[in-house]
């Protein structure tokens, strides 16, 4: 075929194509004439089919079908037409797929949880972007990275003996232990445990890990887990402490008895073989008197010690062995070197080997504050009138080695090393020496328990940031890159989407993503679609304040004076204060402030007279004065549309809802739960609404109706216990509102008129912020089992995104896009 043949081909098919258009839509039309005229037909399944028939010509039909209703007389006819306009609708939603258009970390955090390997290699950090991160220890380059951990509760981290698996522990009430292998990153199975009832410890021996759990109410429980090549077991004794021996070999755990001793208390020290766990040995220590250091087990687990009324108790943990009583006075002791040292009045440090005291050294005078031993040395903190002092001596010969004034003494899991921080100028000690020196430079953190040793390398703290460094040479070591902070709460206003976490606040570019500026505590609102800066307007701080539903006006309490202005900082500042507010007794308003939707009514609590204050804030005129009130004020609002002023009263016995004009004239009042739960107190136009959970039955969402309270409805809610509103969305019509509640109710749809509609979700929910509305009134939920969207009409769940997962939500204004928050990152979705 030429190109002279190729074009009149082309010309003839394209001529085609455009013939054939018409006639489809003809086609069309006249397929649905038909099944229009079937709608009235006396048989009802060709009713039903005709209906079923419109709905399958789809998104095509739409316009015919509302034309069709537009002329249609018979109300059986048309309540067809509409079923079958609701069905075309259904399908046409369900087959659009949420497409992400960015996604962005905005916020950064130190980690939370730190590991260094036995040998030095690897460092492992945890945080609250849920991440997991293995780096080399000498670059700082990540190596490997796990997802999903939550830290949020706490968790403790730690390597094997042999540096070849990290194994992490989360501090959670279901926690389980988790194990990667380090030569290939893969996890091996998570196992299980009982309870975790307090915080953890990790202590390591050779070819065996501890993990302890204890707690300091003893009946509570606590656990041990212990992890070695061959796998991974649980010890249950209640611990209150562990040791192990170098040799990985014993394992000795001291843990309270269940009742008294014969003449006081008892505790009981038991040793494990680690290969096995089995009970080598179980020894009670019985005493009566104050116990000032309850029990040490010697660093090689050989045996356990106690301080029974100033004499130390000695109990060696092998067969035949006897107990050894000696000394008087003591009233506090450490092991070291293999032998015990004590402390004793005007602080006399003694030594002591198998019940003999080798060697007799005094220290400084004052309030003895703790006795510290590791790294073959021994801190001696003593208080004073004047100050704190530390003396560092040798272990083995008493010497003093260095003296500081105002320390911290901590030692390393093992008691491998002694860290002594002063004035932020830390000293580790290890063999009886100093091996490292990290003087103060303006940022540095004491090292404390974030100390971390392998082999020849120290991970600490160093101001926001994780620092790795090897123990010899000057090297500044490598900086830990830092970690995302989880987000907590996404609002989407016109000006970007506001990004909160625990850690900080930023107002993010809905486009792309990019921040637009960070935002601090109280320095901004979000109101009326607007995010608004109030740091810009002078107006920054924790003082009581209201913002106008239209995001146009702002009220604030500045000592006795209320101060108003508009948003964006043009126009003039309005100051005014009550009448009284020179009496000290009468007028501070140190209150409630609510302001009408268009800013030109104010309300205004005066606590100290129990009475509400009605403002022109324009003028700065009292308009009336609502009180005295009887009971305990709860919440002020304002009506958005006729602005009823509504004031809650929490009584003795029961709440109350009073309802006023603008002017102050009474407009009626209702009954209202003390304490009841809604945000903001009126959610539309009309309708005050709240939660109430009565004891005799389900409980109940209470709507009073603004402009007639009388004609309250209180709509229960079925196959739940309690609910507790943390948050309600609007519907763009004013009448359905989706309903988050904090106690297990989940997330529910009702209607303003008609009540109870559905229970879209079964989550708990703490904080709120996973629902919200798209464009033509469509309800949209975030669940733990991914994101579901509803028909507005019928509330019909008509897709279902399972890999959409996270803690919060936010709806762009148009209801065109939504925001998800996972774990630290922000992604946004095109519904197309």
């Amino acid at each position: 075929m030429n190109r002279a043949d190729f074009r009149v081909v082309t010309r003839c098919v394209i001529l085609a194509l455009l013939a054939a258009i018409p006639a489809r839509a003809d086609d069309l039309a006249a397929r649905l004439e038909k099944e229009f005229a079937k709608l009235t037909a006396d048989d009802p399944a060709a009713r039903d089919a005709a209906v079923e028939a419109i709905a399958k010509e789809g998104a095509a039909a739409e316009a015919p079908v509302k034309a069709r209703l537009e002329v249609e007389k018979d109300p059986e006819a048309r309540a067809r037409l509409e079923r079958a306009l609701q069905k075309i609708g259904i399908g046409v939603l369900a087959a659009r797929r949420w497409t992400a258009a960015w996604s962005v970390a905005p916020l950064e955090v130190a980690a939370s949880y730190t590991a260094l390997s036995p040998d030095g290699r690897f460092a492992a950090t945890a945080g609250t972007d849920e991440r997991l991160v293995v780096r080399d220890a000498a670059t700082g380059k990540a190596l490997r990275e796990f997802t999903d951990i939550d830290v949020r509760s706490g968790c403790t981290l730690a390597f094997t003996a042999d540096s070849k698996r990290l194994l992490c522990v989360p501090e959670a009430p279901d926690a389980g232990l988790r194990s990667w292998r380090m030569d290939d990153g893969v996890e091996e199975a998570e196992v299980k445990g009982e309870k975790f009832p307090g915080s953890l410890e990790a202590f390591r021996g050779a070819g065996v890990t501890v993990f302890l759990s204890y707690s300091e109410c003893d009946d509570t429980g606590s656990v041990a887990w212990v992890v070695e090549p061959s796998g991974v077991r649980h010890i249950r004794d209640e611990p209150e402490w562990a040791a192990i021996s170098p040799d990985g070999a014993r394992i000795v755990i001291c843990a309270p008895r269940r009742g008294p001793g014969k003449d006081g208390h008892s505790k009981a020290v038991t040793v494990y073989e680690a290969a096995t766990g089995n009970v080598l040995r179980t020894e009670s220590l019985e005493f009566t008197g104050e116990v000032m250091r309850l029990c040490a087990v010697a660093p090689d687990a050989s045996a356990a010690a106690s301080l029974v009324d100033g004499h130390i108790h000695v109990v060696p943990l092998a067969d035949g062995a006897m107990e050894q009583v000696f000394s008087e006075g003591a009233f506090a002791l450490t092991w070291a070197e293999g032998g015990l040292v004590t402390v004793h009045a005007r602080n006399v440090v003694r030594w002591w080997k198998d019940g003999k005291q080798v060697r007799e050294v005094s220290t400084d005078p004052g309030e003895m504050d703790a006795l510290v031993s590791g790294g073959g040395v021994i801190a001696v903190v003593v208080r004073n009138a004047r100050a704190i002092s530390t003396r560092v001596l040798s272990a083995t010969t008493g010497e003093t080695l260095d003296r500081f004034e105002t320390v911290l003494a901590n030692s390393t899991p093992g008691d491998r090393e002694l860290i002594v921080t002063a004035d932020l100028h830390s000293i580790v000690y290890r063999e009886g020496r100093r091996f490292l020196d990290l003087p103060p430079d303006g940022e540095q953190q004491a090292l404390g328990y974030s100390c971390r040793f392998g082999n020849d390398r120290v991970m600490f703290r160093r101001g926001e940031n994780v620092v790795v460094r090897g123990i010899a040479g000057k090297s500044a070591g490598c900086v830990l890159a830092p970690h995302e902070a989880r987000l907590e709460r996404l609002e989407w206003c016109r000006e970007g989407i506001v990004v909160r976490s625990e850690h900080g606040t930023v107002l993010l570019d809905g486009a792309d993503g990019h921040t637009i500026f960070p935002l601090h505590g109280y320095d901004f609102e979000v109101s009326g679609g607007r995010c608004i800066d109030l740091k810009a307007l002078g107006l920054a701080g924790p003082e009581c304040r209201a913002v106008s539903a239209d995001g146009t006006w702002i009220a604030m309490v500045s000592g006795k004076e209320i101060v108003y202005r508009r948003c964006d900082g043009t126009g003039d500042t309005k100051r005014f204060q009550p009448e009284d507010a020179s009496d000290p007794s009468k007028g501070e308003v140190t209150g409630s402030l609510s302001l009408a939707a268009d800013g030109s009514l104010l309300a205004a609590e005066v606590p100290k007279t129990k009475c509400v204050d009605l403002w022109n804030p324009a003028t700065g005129e009292r308009i009336a004065r609502l009180g005295p009130l009887k009971g305990t004020l709860g919440r002020i609002a304002i009506a958005p549309r006729d602005r009823t002023v509504m004031i809650a009263i929490d009584g003795f016995e029961g709440g109350d809802l009073m309802l006023f004009e603008p002017d102050g004239t009474p407009a009626g009042h209702a009954e209202w739960p003390v304490y009841g739960s809604a945000p903001g107190l009126v959610v539309q136009g009309q309708w005050a609404l709240a939660s109430r959970n009565p004891d005799d039955g389900s409980p109940e969402i209470l709507l009073v109706d603004v402009k007639s309270p009388e004609n309250s409805q209180a709509i229960r809610i079925p196959d739940t216990t309690t609910v507790s509103i943390v948050a309600v969305r609007e519907s763009p019509d004013g009448d359905r509102l989706i309903l988050e509640s904090s106690e297990g109710a989940g997330v529910l749809a009702i209607s303003c008129h008609s009540g109870f509609l559905r229970r879209l979700t079964p989550l708990d929910l703490r904080d709120g912020g996973v629902s919200g509305f798209l464009e033509g009134g469509h309800p949209v939920v975030l669940s733990p089992d991914g994101l579901s969207v509803f028909f507005a009409a019928t509330m019909e769940d008509v897709s279902r995104e399972a890999a959409i997962k996270g803690q919060s939500m936010a709806v762009s204004p148009d209801g065109k896009r939504i925001a998800i928050a996972r774990g630290s990152r922000v992604t946004v979705y095109d519904l197309r």
